[in-house]
């Protein structure tokens, strides 16, 4: 029994490049990383606040920072939204400039440099799957994470992540922290 459980402590979580987009928010926006919500403030300080500021404190390299309703620049945007696309509750939409100076989504291979991020979250189709408070925040930090350039973990990952497709209701894991800073930095 001692044997197992010290393969169990001794295992480690590993991030790799396959969990991140090649493309992003530049560096140097990432450090101090202003966002704001675009929703009544009781949803959007006991929802999506919190879900970004569960990103913060993992590297000194990334901070997020709410800028509501304080007219500051912002480089995320987050709403909450309806969609009839069923059972999806969130994205992200992030845009870059092209060569033409025309400011377009990079949907196609989240590779660019990008201006700004928006960030959805879906109510109707979190609440027509029963998502507690909880899990939409959980939901809301997923996709920050997409914003931070995280991709998904695979589903069938022995470790727990955030950034794993589905209904939870957790913050950022080992996983997702070992991914942000590989990213990004200490």
């Amino acid at each position: 029994m001692s044997f197992a459980l010290s393969v169990l402590f001794s295992r480690s979580v590993h991030a790799d490049s396959a969990h991140l987009f090649s493309g992003g928010l530049p560096a140097s926006k990432v450090a101090s990383l202003n966002w704001a919500y675009y929703t009544d403030s009781t949803y959007g300080d006991t929802i999506i606040a919190p879900a970004a500021n569960n990103w913060n404190s993992i590297s000194s390299k990334v901070k997020l920072s709410n800028a509501s309703g304080t007219g500051t620049s912002v480089s995320i945007d987050a709403y909450k939204d309806t969609t009839s696309i069923p059972g999806l509750w969130g994205e992200i939409i992030p845009y870059y400039v092209d060569a033409s100076g025309n400011v377009v989504d990079d949907l196609a291979c989240l590779c660019h440099t990008w201006t700004y991020v928006e960030v959805y979250g879906y109510e109707n189709q979190m609440n027509t799957s029963g998502l507690t408070n909880t899990q939409k925040v959980s939901n809301y930090t997923h996709e920050f994470g997409h914003a931070l350039s995280l991709n998904h973990v695979a589903r069938n990952s022995p470790s727990a992540a955030v950034m794993k497709q589905g209904q939870q209701g957790i913050g950022p894991q080992q996983t997702d922290k070992d991914h942000l800073r590989l990213k990004w930095g200490n």
